[in-house]
């Protein structure tokens, strides 16, 4: 049987290793509050329509969704600690019980952080075994536009090392959601795993603020100023990937497809992410019309994962029907329309296969369904390819207009 990695025990706030972590996420914060004030005009006027984006956006709860499942109290202890930890940064968050939530509460949220212990052999704790039954194995949970990261704490020595955690994990991904920072699974002297994993969540909260910032400007047409912030956000950790990737897909954005390729090539050599590295390396190769180099990076892409990466199929199918390889798109159709049985499926990606198929009326069906469903894609346009088949079609034109979206997003109208 597993035991219950809730029994181990917290070290006390005044060992030494205890402080130090919170030293950690004092200077990290700290460093966060102290570079915002420098932002240029430029960049301020950006914070100020963002904020208005964020106003309008459909969240009608916290901004942050602390989650726990626990026996004895350590989960709930690190989710208390990791919510203490958020509260200098001005973000709303909200701390909630597995045992005492509804699996609607989710998409109310921003950002969901899981803390869960593995209990028995394999299971969730008693208390959340119905949350854990509704969310791993239920169906029809719309998480489209949350980001998320889990803890999963657990022991090594058993079978089912972390089970819970990463049961999450997998399950919130499947229902829609987007991961933000990657899941941590903690052995039984878990507390340095637990801070690194604070410390990243809290690192990266702050990237993607100042990404969805970059992306903000993208989206208003300001290409420079958008390229400028993503570098800015760079700087505040040159090694994160995810901060690389935001660079790179701003010089896409830009029309700048060799330094794209380059900022990309750069973020594959830095670890993690190679999916998603090569999968915006694909997309950058079919804007330069290198189709046999996208075709190539993101079948790489789609292998990466043992599970389906329906976006990334999509864009592969997009790149075989583009390349003349209708039979092989047609493939990738079907094979999407099987995963719709078991996770969610944008049909935003299927409009894009269906227009490099020379599809026109099933392209803006497809287009229709994805605006219903609010498709994430939407509000990240200069990340995918363009439609082409369908961009002068009025009916193309009626959805742009009712997203307000500009037609040149969608139609290649990238700066030079």
């Amino acid at each position: 049987m597993n035991m219950n990695t809730d029994q181990i025990n917290l070290p006390n706030q005044h060992q030494p290793e205890t402080r130090s972590v919170d030293a950690g996420l004092a200077h990290s914060l700290s460093e966060a509050q102290n570079s915002v004030p420098n932002r240029a005009n430029g960049h301020a006027r950006a914070v100020q329509d963002l904020a208005r984006e964020r106003a309008a956006a459909p969240f009608n709860g916290e901004s942050v969704l602390i989650l726990y499942g626990t026996v004895t109290g350590n989960s709930e202890t690190l989710a208390k600690k990791l919510a203490d930890a958020l509260r200098p940064t001005g973000l709303t968050t909200r701390v909630r019980d597995m045992a005492h939530c509804q699996p609607n509460a989710l998409t109310q949220a921003n950002y969901l952080l899981v803390v869960a212990s593995t209990y028995g052999d394999g299971e969730p704790p008693d208390d959340a075994a119905p949350f854990w039954q509704a969310v791993v194995h239920g169906n029809g949970l719309d998480l489209r536009g949350v980001r998320f990261s889990v803890l999963a704490l657990g022991n090594t020595t058993y079978d089912h090392f972390c089970k819970c955690g990463r049961d999450f994990d997998a399950a919130l991904e499947r229902h829609g959601a987007t991961r933000f920072y990657p899941r941590v699974d903690c052995d039984a002297d878990y507390n340095r795993s637990a801070a690194a994993w604070i410390n990243g969540v809290l690192r990266n909260l702050q990237q993607e603020s100042f990404t969805a910032v970059s992306e903000s400007l993208i989206r208003h047409g300001r290409f420079a100023e958008g390229l400028a912030a993503a570098e800015r956000t760079r700087a505040l950790d040159p090694l994160s990937v995810n901060a690389q990737i935001a660079v790179g897909t701003a010089s896409l954005a830009a029309g700048l497809h060799d330094r794209a390729v380059e900022e990309f090539r750069q973020a594959l050599a830095m670890g993690p992410a190679t999916g998603a590295v090569r999968f915006h390396l694909g997309v950058t190769y079919i804007a330069m019309g290198r189709l046999s180099d996208a075709i190539r990076e993101l079948e790489i892409a789609t292998r990466s994962r043992e599970d389906h990466q329906t976006r990334f199929e999509a864009i592969l199918g997009h790149a075989y029907a583009l390349a003349g390889r209708g039979h092989d798109a047609r493939a990738i159709l079907k094979e999407l329309e099987l995963h719709r049985a078991e996770q969610y499926v944008s049909s935003f990606g299927i409009a894009l296969i269906h227009d490099a198929l020379g599809e026109k009326a099933l392209a803006l069906a497809a287009l229709r369904r994805a605006q219903t469903e609010h498709a994430v894609e939407f509000g990240l346009m200069t990340h995918y390819p363009p439609f082409r088949a369908i961009a002068s079609d009025p009916g193309f034109r009626d959805v742009m207009r009712q997203l307000a979206l500009p037609d040149e997003r969608s139609t290649g109208g990238r700066e030079q």
